[in-house]
């Protein structure tokens, strides 16, 4: 039995709109979702970091590793877990470190990690140490220093992963 045109008609239209049902299913599937908003934004990153660095400048004693470890991560972190020499064991510390500045300069971001970099100027003019326990003296010549660091976010914190004095001793 022949198949009438109008029948054939019918059944063209109906294979042109299912091929083009599957086409469009098919690239829909292909198609991107738009990224996650990332877990860190800017501001966010740049206040954690300083928050970071001012606790870790304010450690009472600088020798004591488990005062720093919650603030570190990286190589300061390494750092920290290296045995320290007897003379630093003995050693005493007063004064407090100032921050005079703090200058966030760079934010980047790898899926949900953060990392910034910055840098701050501290006056440690108050610092006194004592190592041979009788006297005490400045450990610097320059009390005031710039600092250049990288923090990275780590279980939702930032935490402070580098740390150099700068070349510049001027802040």
């Amino acid at each position: 039995m022949p198949i009438s045109s109008s029948l054939f008609g019918m059944l063209r239209r109906a294979l042109g709109v299912g091929s083009l049902a599957i086409v469009l299913g098919a690239l829909s599937a292909c198609a991107t979702e738009p990224d996650p908003n990332p877990a860190w934004t800017e501001e966010e990153a740049y206040a954690a970091a300083e928050e970071t660095f001012r606790a870790y400048i304010g450690i009472a004693d600088p020798t004591d590793d488990d005062s720093a470890r919650p603030y570190v991560t990286g190589d300061l972190a390494e750092l920290h877990e290296g045995e320290s020499s007897d003379e630093l064991k003995n050693m005493q510390v007063r004064g407090e470190s100032v921050v005079l500045s703090f200058d966030a300069t760079d934010f980047r971001t790898v899926g949900e990690h953060a990392t910034v970099s910055g840098q701050a100027c501290v006056d440690n003019s108050s610092i006194e140490v004592n190592l041979d326990g009788e006297e005490w003296y400045q450990p610097r010549e320059d009390p005031v220093f710039g600092l250049e660091m990288e923090f990275a976010s780590v279980d939702g914190g930032m935490l402070l992963s580098h740390l150099d004095e700068t070349a510049d001793d001027s802040c």
